[in-house]
């Protein structure tokens, strides 16, 4: 079962940033929006500040990024 700790099945973290800037050439609409959309999601920050104009504290952005990544990111471990 997947809430138990190990049987996880992680997602490799893919490096978007470097992959749009090796982007050469013309994109269509739907590859631009779907670029977009994974860089708006890894870069939470410039994200918040873009479109809320809010900038995030560090810990906020921890926050937020575990939110984004895991099922339970407060799930306590005193089990």
């Amino acid at each position: 079962m997947a809430w138990i700790e190990g049987n996880q099945q992680r997602k490799t973290k893919e490096d978007i940033n470097k992959e749009i800037l090796a982007i050469e050439g013309f994109m269509e609409d739907d590859e631009a929006k779907d670029y977009l959309f994974k860089f708006l999601r890894e870069n939470i920050t410039f994200t918040t500040s873009l479109i809320g104009g809010v900038d995030l504290f560090p810990f906020q952005h921890m926050a937020i990024k575990a939110m984004f990544e895991t099922d339970y990111f407060m799930e306590s471990r005193n089990v």
